[in-house]
């Protein structure tokens, strides 16, 4: 069950961080 949770958590970690490199990237056009 820990090592679910955690892919969960780094796959919501990798979905926020993507997030935020896209609204970086068009932030800066």
């Amino acid at each position: 069950k820990n090592l679910i949770l955690s892919n969960e958590s780094y796959f919501d970690n990798m979905r926020n961080v993507n997030r935020w490199v896209t609204d970086e990237a068009f932030s800066r056009l």
